[in-house]
């Protein structure tokens, strides 16, 4: 299952801001859920810092691309992995034209639902992400 996958790469060891990474990756997954995304959007969320990010450092050892697409197939990996290496929250706040429309979409939902869970999702400091939630994470 999802959760024994996660225990298993050892996020419930990796501390985050309320809880485990574990914890922050399951409740991410569950906002993502609760405001109808589908399976590949919802499990990439639920897996979004696995590989460690730009802001998240810890990354979850051992874990192999090939694990994760194995588990949650080939788009849940190559979303993953595109949310961990980009400059981000900056480049979903201000797009630079680099992401296509669909990919900054999908990475803007799950920054969104990340930023969301932490309580750091608001108008003074992400107005643009904040603006996109409206019709998305915060109906």
């Amino acid at each position: 299952s999802d959760l024994s996958f996660l225990s298993d790469i050892g996020a419930d060891k990796k501390p985050h801001k309320h809880g485990s990474l574990r914890d922050h990756l399951l409740r991410v997954f569950h906002i993502l859920k609760s405001f109808g995304a589908n399976d590949i959007l919802a499990l990439a969320g639920g897996l979004h810092s696995v590989y460690s990010t730009s802001t998240y450092k810890l990354a979850c050892l051992p874990i192999t691309s090939e694990k994760v697409e194995e588990t949650f197939g080939p788009e849940v990996d190559r979303i993953v992995k595109l949310f961990c290496t980009i400059d981000r929250p900056q480049k979903l706040e201000n797009p630079d034209g680099t992401l296509s429309e669909i990919d900054l979409f999908l990475l803007r939902c799950i920054e969104c639902a990340n930023l969301y869970d932490q309580n750091e999702l608001n108008p003074e400091t992400y107005p643009n992400l904040f603006e996109f939630s409206k019709g998305t994470i915060q109906k």
